[in-house]
């Protein structure tokens, strides 16, 4: 694996990796909200009831739409959509001890291939907490085959990927075309991040 690339590589790698974007103090009230949640509702499967549960009340979190309205966000998502005002499919990622991310492309989910993601850490991610990890380039191949479910896509051996240790606060925006994943999560409590999702205009 190749470490995340630094400086503005969107078209060429289908992604642009944004260090210290924004500060804990910026993503703090929100890794809170989401651990509050979790107190009430405890999440041991990814897209069970209780990870449902605590979308809906960390989504609906001032503390999110503080962090939305973040000037350092709304530049991104301005530099990369075209505007401001075209959120779709924001979603709290609660990866539980032992879990990882199949790879593939978040336009197969969304419907909307022309989509971008920001995906933010709430907290300090070291590689053996499962960060986020991109194939590099796979944008430039369009839509790929997604099988049922979280099956996600297949990839070959020899594709580039491309992750780091990240900080609460770093941020990497990415086409709705670029195949992702995670590794796998070997820490005891839930890794937290946070995608924040915007159509192009």
């Amino acid at each position: 694996m190749f470490p995340l690339a630094v400086g503005d590589r969107f078209e060429e790698l289908g992604y642009e990796y944004l260090p210290g974007l924004l500060g804990t103090a910026d993503v703090s009230p929100v890794r809170a909200a989401v651990l509050r949640a979790l107190q009430e509702s405890p999440v041991q499967v990814v897209h069970d009831a209780a990870w449902l549960r605590v979308q809906a009340r960390v989504l609906a979190d001032e503390a999110v739409r503080a962090l939305v309205e973040h000037p350092a966000v709304q530049g991104v998502v301005r530099a990369r959509s075209g505007r401001a005002d075209t959120r779709c499919g924001d979603i709290v990622r609660i990866m539980p001890q032992g879990s990882w991310t199949r790879p593939h492309q978040d336009g197969a989910y969304l419907r909307a291939p022309d989509a971008i993601t920001l995906w933010i850490a709430l907290e300090d991610t070291p590689l053996e907490r499962g960060p986020l990890v991109l194939w590099a380039g796979s944008h430039h191949q369009g839509l790929r085959e997604h099988g049922p479910g979280e099956e996600g896509t297949q990839v070959p051996e020899d594709a580039e990927w491309h992750g780091s240790p990240l900080a609460a606060g770093d941020a990497i925006a990415f086409s709705a075309l670029t195949v992702h994943a995670s590794l796998p999560n070997l820490g005891a409590a839930p890794r937290l991040s946070i995608d924040l999702r915007s159509r192009r205009g």
